[in-house]
Order: C-alpha cells, then structure tokens, then sequence
C-alpha cells in the first residue's frame, strides 16, 4: 500500500495525503477527513522511513552495537545513552552478534545498518567487531546522513571517528612485561581481520624489537577476543618445549580464558606466567570474581561512547566535528597477574 494509491481514491494530490499523514498544515478540513477515510477504508499505516522522508527529522539517533549482551560492548552503550538521553533525541539499537562465522556476523552489520536509515534515523553510531569497508561508507555516504564510527581502523578521510590508541596500549602493555624483567613474551592475538588485532600486534612487536629481544614465531598465536580464544590459545602456547614467562592477550576477555586454562594445566598465575589484557573489563566480566584481578590496558569506552554520542548530537544541531579523528589513550591497571621474572 502507498501514498499513490491513496492519493487516487481519494481524488487529490500526493503531497495533500503527505501532508495529512503528518499532521501538517494548509489543508482544508473537508479534505483532511476525506483523505483519512480513505486511509482507514484501506488499512494503511505509514512506515517510521516515509513520515523521516517527509518531515526531514525523526530525532532519532541509530547506534549499531557489535554484542549488546557483552560487558565490554555494554560499556560504550551506556556512554552513549549518557550522551543522547539529556538531549531531544531518543536511541534505536541494533545488535549484530549471534551469528555462527564471522561472514554471516558481516552479511548481519550490513543489513543493520540499511535497516537503521531505512527506519529513518538522523545519524548513526558504528562499534563494531570489524573495520567498516569502503562500500559501507559509499552507502552512507549516498544517503547523506551523519555517522561517527567508535574504534575506526578503516583508512578514509569521510570518516568521523573516536579511537582508542591500540598501538601505543599494546606498546605500554608489553614494555610493562619486559620492565619486570621477562624476556620470553608471548601474544595471544585478536581478530587478525580487524585492524584492531593487527594494531595491537604491531605495538607488541614494535616494544619487543625496540627492547632487543626476539619475537618467536611460536610464542604468537593468532586468536579472538573470546574467553574461549584465550583458553585454547593458552593451551597451545604453553605446551610447547619452552613456554614464554608472560602473555600478552588482545583482549580482557581472552585473558581470562587463558588464565582459566593456565589452572586447568597447574599453571600457576602469576607465579609461573604473568598475564596482562586489554580492555578493562573486570568489574563487568562474569566470571572475574572467581579469577585473579586480571593487568589490563583500560580502554575508556563509556568516556568514548559519550564523546561519539555528543560530537553526533552537536552534528545533528548544525555543529559538524572540527576533527575527523579523536584518538584516546589506554591507561594501565595493575592487578594481580603480572610479577617481576625471579
């Protein structure tokens, strides 16, 4: 059913029924109840995309969310929520986790972010699992609207984005290991898709060159973010003939993981290996209160929401971002997981 057809039945032009739809002025009574008749008579409903269409706001902002059920992406949630509710604009969230590989999770992000312009919001807020590809910001590029992408790694000017440094955490997170005297360093990887697991390769690797000392193959294991990566990871990594003194995971969650699998193998934690992560997420993890209090490189993400949240708000009120890129920095916490080599 459309406005076209509406229009026809009832004997006036498209632009009048539009205008009825929306409630807006300049149409005379008798023909404002003949147009609504005839939209009951026909049981027709107008889409949330054809009222934006006509009105040009809808005052809603879209945030596209990796996993909504994870603490850690839970965290940029709230920030955002921080930055949206004191204003006039109202959030609309798409989860784009729950799928079995990683294709199906990217044939998902996709289709959630056309659903969010085709639901005709106002701008939108990407965090994402993965790097956004080109043929993502052509498209929203092509329906002009507004969109800031929190942790971008994609190289293009047309992006509005807030980062975290991931190079320069995973540079503190290794140097911090080789200040306590460990030489034979491991490092658990994230997602070797994202640029986010490669930057935090490249840090590491860049702090074990600088300080000397030899990156082995072994000792890097190409992993996730997962609990389940870290596990298995860990096990791999410390059966091998000389296991490295330390570990450095991509992410808190597979820290966690591996130090679930370190027990598991009467690896002791941090006596016979040290472990430090990165993200910050202890407080929110579910099983950390059962786990030593896990080293970490914080990521300020509800600060990082929040920030994404006001710079798309400001946006939206005619204050376009006078930077493209706000990058951030990754703070050290140290916990119970790291001791100087004996």
């Amino acid at each position: 059913m459309n406005i076209d057809l509406i229009a026809k039945k009832a004997g006036v032009s498209r632009a009048t029924v539009s205008r009825v739809i929306n409630n807006f002025p300049g149409v005379r009574e008798e023909t404002r109840k003949k147009v609504e008749e005839v939209i009951n008579e026909l049981n027709y409903i107008p889409s949330a995309a054809a009222r934006s269409l006509v009105r040009r706001r809808s005052n809603i902002i879209g945030a596209l969310i990796y996993n909504i059920t994870q603490p850690f992406w839970g965290n940029y949630i709230s920030g955002i929520e921080d930055g949206v509710v004191p204003t006039n604009y109202g959030l609309f969230f798409a989860n784009s986790k729950k799928h079995k590989t990683f294709w199906d999770y990217q044939k998902a992000y996709k289709e959630n972010l056309k659903n969010l312009v085709s639901h005709g919001v106002d701008g939108v807020i990407m965090t994402l699992l993965n790097d956004l590809e080109k043929e993502d910001i052509d498209f929203l590029e092509s329906v002009n609207i507004p969109y800031i992408v929190i942790q971008n790694c994609l190289d293009d000017p047309r992006i509005v984005s807030v980062n975290v440094d991931n190079v320069e955490g995973a540079y503190q997170a290794t140097n911090y290991l080789i200040s306590l005297g460990h030489k034979s360093i491991g490092h658990i990887t994230g997602l070797m898709t994202s640029g986010i697991g490669k930057a935090r390769l490249q840090g590491f690797t860049r702090a074990m060159e600088q300080a000397g000392l030899q990156v082995l193959p072994d000792n890097v294991i190409n992993g996730g973010h997962s609990f389940k990566d870290g596990y298995w990871g860990m096990k791999q990594l410390m059966t091998h003939e000389n296991p490295p003194t330390a570990v450095f995971f991509g992410s808190d969650e597979s820290a966690y993981g591996g130090i679930y699998a370190a027990g598991e193998m009467n690896i002791r934690v941090p006596e016979d290996v040290s472990v430090i992560g990165f993200d910050g997420i202890r407080d929110t993890f579910d099983h950390s209160a059962y786990l030593p209090v896990l080293t970490t490189m914080e990521q300020p993400t509800h600060e990082m929401g929040s920030i994404a949240a006001e710079l798309m708000v400001a946006w939206l009120d005619g204050e376009k971002p006078k930077k493209s890129t706000i990058n951030m920095k990754a703070k050290l916490f140290e916990g119970k997981t790291c001791i100087p080599l004996k």
